[in-house]
């Protein structure tokens, strides 16, 4: 890698500075030094993107406006990806976060993972910035990158973060959306013994012992990738919803609505040896006969317990 030097200073000292920067008795003698030195050192990051990242650790506003007021690009990206929104995110920095977005800032952008500044907020607890960041068009449900599909309910549900867990599902957020995890055991997957899994947040929430997460999932129809592997599928068309599943002689309340709110029992049906035709035979179908009084309808499938 290409050494970073600035005024005598390699990449390595400027890391040692800034964690300097954060002790008391060094903030007023380093701090300045940093904010002069990191911005020409580092000629690949944005300068707003630096400033951002001091002002989000060490507080204060000057510096990220002082880059605004020079017409500096409020979506520039670090080489991971970062954007000075993340940082804010990140930190719970919600007046830099505010500034940001006023100016333009983009609160889907993500980074070479995948992720949002919404899956840090989430992730790290930080509500006020997560109230302000689905207030301003953050999609809960973003999915990150590497086919793992973690949402922010994911980061919410691992860590315990209850309250930021409930504001994303009245957000609508999806309860259970599958992410890829890898755990220890198995065959070998890349580097390490270690195996793929699919995991939902109500998965998370039982293997980390949130026992508040998990009753406020299973309220809200939170079930773990084992059973959602259990259930049929569900599609629509022409009017006709076509049912199709791997376990027989299992209750399924067939449920409806209008608006994604409110959710009505149309049936309750079950799955026989009909619904597993040949290969090549069509699956049986269940016809909604009340559709047609209904411009616009979704449904969903629950197990009758």
């Amino acid at each position: 890698a290409q050494s970073c030097r600035a005024e005598g200073f390699l990449r390595q000292q400027l890391k040692r500075l800034e964690n300097c920067a954060k002790r008391v008795e060094c903030r007023l003698t380093v701090k300045p030094q940093l904010n002069a030195i990191v911005a020409p050192c580092c000629w690949w990051e944005p300068p707003l993107l630096i400033r951002s990242m001091i002002a989000a650790r060490n507080g204060g506003l000057s510096g990220v406006q002082a880059e605004l007021d020079k017409g500096a690009d409020v979506n520039a990206k670090a080489l991971g990806g970062y954007t000075p929104l993340r940082f804010a995110a990140r930190f719970g920095r919600k007046e830099i976060a505010e500034l940001l977005i006023a100016n333009g800032a983009d609160v889907n952008a993500k980074d070479k993972d995948g992720r949002t500044p919404l899956h840090f907020a989430a992730g790290k607890c930080h509500k006020e910035i997560a109230e302000l960041l689905i207030a301003s068009g953050a999609d809960v449900n973003a999915k990150d990158f590497l086919g793992r599909g973690r949402t922010p309910l994911h980061s919410a549900a691992e860590g315990g973060h209850r309250e930021i867990a409930e504001l994303l599902i009245d957000s609508g957020a999806e309860v259970n959306p599958i992410c890829i995890v890898e755990r220890e055991g198995g065959p070998n997957f890349g580097f390490g013994n270690f195996t793929r899994v699919s995991v939902t947040s109500l998965d998370l929430a039982v293997d980390e012992c949130h026992p508040e997460i998990v009753d406020l999932l299973l309220a809200h129809g939170g079930r773990t990738a084992e059973e959602l592997s259990l259930m049929p599928r569900l599609s629509y068309s022409n009017g006709q919803l076509v049912i199709t599943g791997k376990v027989r002689d299992i209750k399924y309340e067939v449920l409806y609505s209008s608006d994604l709110t409110e959710w009505k029992v149309l049936d309750t049906v079950t799955l026989s040896s009909d619904e597993f035709p040949p290969i090549g035979v069509p699956p049986k179908v269940y016809v909604d006969k009340t559709a047609i009084e209904h411009p616009m309808r979704f449904y969903q499938l629950r197990l009758v317990e």
